[in-house]
């Protein structure tokens, strides 16, 4: 701050040295600036990294995953496409010159959409192993690991994946409680049916009122001083009238519709959002389409 500015400027140029004389005198002019939002969430290794099996592999990426979801619980955002970058080892490069470092490589990376967003690790862990496969980096050749989460969302906006799984894990247990319900009704009126005694034609449910009112043969009314077995039998024997005729059955009970029958088919829903689901989110939805159509058709 002693030095005079023409000093400074002298030295180190005019707009260094004017920039220097007033953060000395305590004098800053730029304008301020606020921090952008964040655009990705993301962590990379690329020291120290020697794989000799796969599973070396997965549990390194399982860990790498957890550290990216810690990040983005510690932001508070969800993140909808995961990005995998390799470092795969340039074939009959040496050892590096650093001890443990990547040396020559190639960079490879693939990435997958989300339908929604997600914290979960093990829905990071899940899909960047996927990715892993789909790359087919052999695991002794991987010098390097990244994970990069993008198209950020807050927690009041984003629409998560871990919602929409546990959503429709109970709309599945409904529809299994509903199945187990209907098999548990069939099977006790199959037992009912079963201890039903054979009904004779001529003897079916009457009511009280229809017994009396049904007309007696001249013969049974001139026997009035037989025995009581003999007047039943001739009440038995004769003709029953239309509401005796009628057999007392109740209505079958509507069929139990669940929720999971409620669901839009696969030819219903928007071809973008199939796209966007993951593949074995896709093949359940659609094992689960299928097993509808069977259903129905049965």
């Amino acid at each position: 701050a002693a030095l005079p500015l023409r000093t400074l400027q002298g030295w180190l140029g005019e707009k260094t040295g004017r920039m220097l004389h007033n953060f000395a005198a305590g004098k800053d002019d730029r304008p301020i600036r606020i921090a952008a939002p964040r655009k990705s969430v993301g962590a990379e290794v690329n020291w120290g990294v020697r794989f000799r099996e796969l599973f070396e592999a997965h549990t390194f990426l399982h860990k790498l995953a957890v550290e990216v979801s810690q990040r983005l619980l510690a932001s508070q955002r969800h993140a909808r496409t995961i990005t995998l970058k390799l470092k795969k080892r340039i074939p009959g490069a040496g050892e590096a010159l650093k001890h443990l470092g990547h040396g020559p490589c190639t960079n490879h990376s693939c990435s997958v959409t989300l339908p929604a967003g997600t914290q979960s690790a093990d829905v990071i862990a899940r899909e960047a192993t996927r990715l892993f496969a789909q790359l087919a980096v052999p695991a002794s050749e991987v010098r390097g690991v990244g994970l990069s989460l993008s198209r950020l969302s807050s927690g009041d906006q984003a629409r998560t994946i871990d919602g929409m799984l546990r959503r429709k894990q109970r709309t599945d247990e409904e529809a299994q409680e509903g199945q187990e319900g209907q098999a548990q009704q069939a099977e006790g009126q199959g037992q009912g049916a079963a201890h039903v005694p054979e009904a004779h034609p001529q003897r079916e449910i009457t009511t009280a009122a229809a017994a009396v009112s049904t007309p007696v043969a001249p013969s049974a009314r001139a026997s009035t001083s037989t025995s009581a077995p003999a007047r039943i039998d001739a009440l038995r024997d004769a003709p029953a009238t239309a509401d005796a005729r009628a057999p007392t059955t109740l209505p079958d009970p509507p069929p139990r519709v669940s929720r999971a029958d409620l669901w839009p088919t696969l030819s219903q829903a928007d071809p973008e959002v199939l796209r966007a689901l993951p593949l074995s989110l896709k093949r359940e939805l659609e094992r689960e389409d299928e097993r509808r159509k069977r259903r129905r058709l049965g």
